[in-house]
């Protein structure tokens, strides 16, 4: 089975379950061998759904033995997960869009319907070209565009104060 070690909470501890149900919905089956997943630093709790989508992301990778394109490092994920793998948005992706820019991150990854929220850092210049922010509609895209380097269609990117109209006086 698959095991969370760390200070987590009943959510993220549930989290697994819609990684390993998403993922098994895209017919990527997960092993009944023992997976244990370390979520640390240990003496931080760990809160909240948006763990699941990089759970899902590091699952994949470990049964899939498939090395992407587009590798996780550098990258933050945050989305909640259905079951049939469509990304849920969570809240504080402001705050993970900031410590990805205080990281030196490549870029973000969340939900479609946390990008209102993201393009007000592209409105006001915060991001510029320091993160690349993309917000995905489900996990398979998310993986797909890992596979392959390329966006899926229906991805959304930053909108940037040049992606604004100018405002009326």
């Amino acid at each position: 089975g698959l095991t969370l070690i760390g200070n987590t909470t009943e959510v993220c501890r549930d989290g697994k379950e819609r990684a390993r149900t998403a993922l098994e919905s895209l017919g990527i089956e997960i092993p009944c061998t023992s997976i244990v997943v370390s979520v640390t630093p240990a003496e931080v709790r760990k809160e909240g759904s948006h763990i699941d989508l990089p759970l899902a992301i590091s699952l994949s990778l470990l049964v899939r033995e498939r090395v992407p394109r587009v590798r996780p490092d550098g990258w933050v994920f945050a989305a909640e997960l259905s079951l049939q793998g469509q990304l849920r948005p969570v809240r504080s992706v402001i705050s993970f869009a900031l410590a990805a820019i205080a990281h030196n991150c490549r870029g973000i990854v969340v939900a479609a319907d946390n990008m209102h929220e993201m393009n007000a850092l592209g409105r006001y210049g915060v991001c510029r070209d320091r993160l690349q922010v993309l917000g995905f509609h489900d996990l398979g895209g998310v993986l797909q565009w890992q596979d392959t380097g390329q966006l899926p269609e229906q991805t959304l990117r930053l909108q940037t104060a040049a992606d604004w109209p100018e405002e009326q006086a």
